[in-house]
């Protein structure tokens, strides 16, 4: 079906700038304004507020996928492995992944990670809501998402996967952060 042969709703085409589980949470937001009966400028304008309280930051455990989808040199993969680099991106503010570090062992660049959500939990003026996420490691993110909930009480948090489409681009065992505003 075409929307614009559907004309039992007014349809919103809105770039979220995220996908998986961040995407998600818009949609739920979104869905519980519309219920509240806002209009849908009202909607788009607090889905942008959400938006713009976004940041998101991975680990990417290993290289391999990295090279494949052509965004790493096979050199840079071989020296990064032989080193056990692990590369820490983020989305620049064109909402493109960019690495912006480069740490030794998982455990370190985890650290790192939780340690950008630490500053931005303190100095928030609003409650946050985490996404924990990953590939092909559930149980370590739970592991993760209960530890982090203990340091953050005032924070909302949830776990999940990231998908075979998303995944395959970051690899198996990635960890992945991301925290906007608590609806």
């Amino acid at each position: 079906m075409i929307t614009k042969d559907y004309s039992k709703a007014t349809i919103h085409v809105y770039d979220s700038h995220v996908t998986v589980q961040a995407l998600g949470y818009m949609v739920k937001y979104a869905a519980k304004l519309a219920n509240e009966s806002l209009p849908g400028s009202e909607i788009i304008d607090k889905l942008n507020e959400m938006r713009d309280s976004l940041d998101e930051y991975f680990v990417v455990n290993d290289l391999k996928n990295l090279v494949v989808g052509g965004r790493l040199t096979n050199a840079a993969a071989f020296a990064g492995s032989l080193l056990k680099i692990k590369p820490v991106l983020t989305l620049n503010e064109k909402y493109s992944i960019v690495a912006i570090d480069k740490i030794r062992t998982l455990k370190k660049a985890r650290a790192y990670i939780e340690d950008k959500f630490k500053a931005a939990y303190e100095k928030s003026d609003f409650p946050l809501h985490v996404l924990l996420t990953g590939t092909n490691n559930q149980e370590s993110i739970d592991e993760w998402k209960a530890e982090m909930v203990t340091k953050y009480p005032n924070a909302t948090f949830e776990s999940g996967q990231i998908g075979p489409v998303v995944g395959t681009h970051i690899g198996s065992d990635a960890f992945v952060i991301l925290w906007l505003k608590q609806f």
